[in-house]
């Protein structure tokens, strides 16, 4: 596990292009990966697909290098009931709220993108959809003035999913996995929506 947190490529146990879990023709169905096959052709006849389909799929594992957290930020500053905790009115900034979360289930979506360049020359990005299905158990927040500050013990499951257009690329469950006994978010996920 890293020191940032828990990667979404660890998370699923995803080490390289190679997995079984890829939908390889998925992957070179969709319509985005046709007009980049197309547009490949027109530069060079010796590149062949199925090495650019590897090289996508390599390259894939690193954009999923994301912080599982970081997709679950997001979703708690939409929650309502996490939402209200940063409300001044309510709860001054002197005030610490422990908020425990027991199957707090969270969806989380986020668009990782490739672009391919062949000599200089960048092709049209290709925009995947990264969605995670996260369910929390026994997790703790630490709240104050508007933030979460700090996240203590828990664990979670759930599963990841990549699609490319409407097209499964991947799709992997991942056990009951646990987290860090405390993770400090220094300065605060801010709930209010300032920067």
């Amino acid at each position: 596990m890293s020191e940032g947190g828990i990667k979404v490529n660890e998370l699923i146990d995803l080490k390289s292009g190679k997995d079984p879990a890829f939908q390889r023709s998925n992957l070179s169905s969709a319509k985005s990966s046709e007009e980049l096959k197309e547009k490949i052709a027109e530069r060079s006849k010796l590149i062949q697909w199925d090495a650019v389909a590897d090289v996508l799929q390599d390259k894939l594992v690193e954009t999923l290098d994301i912080p599982v957290l970081s997709l679950l930020y997001p979703a708690w500053a939409k929650f309502s009931e996490i939402r209200e905790l940063a409300d001044p009115q309510k709860h001054p900034k002197t005030e610490t709220l422990l908020v425990s979360l027991a199957d707090h289930a969270i969806e989380a979506e986020r668009h990782p993108a490739l672009i391919v360049s062949y000599h200089g020359i960048d092709f049209p990005k290709i925009e995947f959809t990264l969605k995670a299905q996260v369910t929390l158990n026994a997790v703790v927040l630490k709240i104050q003035d508007g933030k979460i500050l700090e996240l203590k013990t828990g664990t979670m499951t759930g599963k990841a999913t990549l699609l490319l257009e409407e097209k499964t690329v991947l799709e992997k469950p991942f056990g009951t996995v646990s987290l860090p006994g405390r993770l400090d978010f220094g300065e605060g996920i801010n709930l209010r929506g300032e920067t």
